[in-house]
C-alpha cells in the first residue's frame, strides 16, 4: 500500500488540529510532511493545540514549492478555502478542503472547473457524511422501509462566546454558512436538490450590522420539505443536535447526532416503523447507540481511499450544486 505524501495548509478551521491529528495517527496510509499557516491565519492559533508541535512547520511558500507532495488538506478560514485550493489543484495534487468553500461563487466555480479537468481527487469536509447513524439511516431509506420520505428536519446548536458570534459577521447568513451548511448537506443527501430555498436568518443582537448568529432555512420539493436550524446562542445545544427523517411508513430520529463520552464520539438513533407499532401515538422505538468513533479519522481515511480509486459519490458537480444551495440559504443567491 503506497502512502500518500501530504501536508496541511492553514489552521483557521476550528477543527484543523483534529484533522492534523488524524493525518498524524493514520501513519499506515499517510506520510505527513508538515503544516503551514496561510497569510490570513492567526499565528497564535497553533499554540492551543499540542499536535502542532509534533509535526514540522513550514512556510506557505515552502509547501507550495514542494515537488514531492501527493496531496494537501486545506484547513484555513472559510472565505479563503477556494483561493488556496485552486493553487494546489493547479499543481496537480489531490485536495481535501474544509467546507463549504467560501462565499465567492465565481471563485468556487473556477475551483470546480479545475477539479473536473484534473485527474486528481477533490474532497470536502462535510463531517456528517461520516456519521455512523446517518449512514444506517440512509440504508434504511434506500431499502424502502420508510416509504416515501416527505420531510427531513435538522438542528445544530451550540453556545458561542461574543467574540465567536461577532466573527460570524464576516459571512452573509452567519451561522447558516458556518454550521448550517452541514445540515443542508444532510437534507440534500436524503431528498436531492430542492426546487426552492427560503432563508430565515437573523441576529439575536439588537441594532444594525449585527452577526446573523441564528439561521434557519426551508428547502422546498414536490410533496416534501427540508428544514435546518443552526444557532450560536443555544444553551446545551450540542445534546439537542438532531435529524428527524419522516416517511409514509415510518420515522427515524437521531438525537443527539453526536455526543462525547470520555473523548469518544457516539450517536443515538430510534427507528419507528408502522410495521412495528409505529402507528401508536405514544410508541417510541428503543435507542440504538453507534460508536465509539472519531469524526476525522473516517473522513481522512475516505479521502485516501478516493485517491486510490474508490468512487467518490460527492462529485465536483455535486459539490457545486450543493454550494449554490448553501449560498441561497445564506441569502446570497436567488
Amino acid at each position: 500500500m503506497k502512502k500518500l505524501r501530504i501536508a496541511m495548509v492553514g489552521v483557521g478551521h476550528d477543527h484543523a488540529g483534529a484533522t492534523l491529528d488524524a493525518l498524524y495517527r493514520l501513519s499506515d496510509i499517510y506520510d505527513l510532511v508538515g503544516w503551514c499557516l496561510t497569510p490570513e491565519d492567526d499565528p497564535e492559533r497553533p499554540k492551543h493545540g499540542k499536535i502542532y508541535s509534533k509535526v514540522k512547520q513550514y512556510s506557505y511558500d515552502e509547501i507550495l514549492a514542494m515537488d514531492d507532495l501527493d496531496a494537501v488538506a486545506v484547513e484555513c478560514e472559510d472565505n479563503y478555502l477556494s483561493t488556496h485550493a485552486i493553487k494546489f489543484i493547479k499543481k496537480g495534487l489531490h485536495v481535501h478542503m474544509d467546507k463549504p468553500g467560501g462565499q465567492n461563487k465565481q471563485e468556487f466555480d473556477e475551483m470546480i472547473a479545475l477539479a473536473k479537468k484534473s485527474d486528481k481527487q477533490f474532497h470536502t469536509g462535510y463531517m456528517y457524511r461520516y456519521n455512523m447513524a446517518l449512514d444506517e439511516a440512509f440504508e434504511i431509506v434506500k431499502s424502502g422501509k420508510l416509504g416515501r420520505v416527505y420531510s427531513v428536519e435538522t438542528e445544530m446548536g451550540c453556545y458561542h462566546q461574543d467574540d465567536k458570534r461577532k466573527w460570524l459577521g464576516k459571512f452573509e447568513g452567519g451561522m447558516m454558512n458556518f454550521l448550517g451548511c452541514h445540515l443542508i448537506d444532510i437534507i440534500v443527501r436524503f431528498l436531492g436538490f430542492p426546487k426552492e430555498v427560503i432563508p430565515l436568518n437573523f441576529s439575536t443582537y439588537e441594532g444594525e450590522n449585527k452577526p446573523e448568529d441564528v439561521g434557519a432555512v426551508v428547502l422546498k420539493y414536490d410533496n416534501a420539505f427540508g428544514y435546518a436550524k443552526a444557532s450560536a446562542r443555544e444553551c446545551g445545544g450540542l445534546m439537542r443536535r438532531q435529524v428527524v427523517i419522516t416517511g409514509t411508513e415510518g420515522t427515524i430520529e437521531i438525537c443527539p447526532t453526536e455526543y462525547y463520552v470520555k473523548g469518544n464520539m457516539y450517536s443515538d438513533m430510534r427507528v419507528n416503523l408502522l410495521s412495528d407499532r409505529g402507528a401508536e401515538w405514544d410508541h417510541r422505538a428503543p435507542i440504538k447507540t453507534y460508536g465509539p468513533t472519531t469524526r476525522y479519522d473516517k473522513m481522512m481515511r475516505d479521502f485516501y481511499e478516493c485517491t486510490q480509486g474508490k468512487q467518490n459519490p460527492f462529485t465536483p458537480d455535486y459539490e457545486q450544486k450543493l454550494h449554490d444551495v448553501v449560498l441561497k440559504a445564506c441569502g446570497l443567491l436567488k
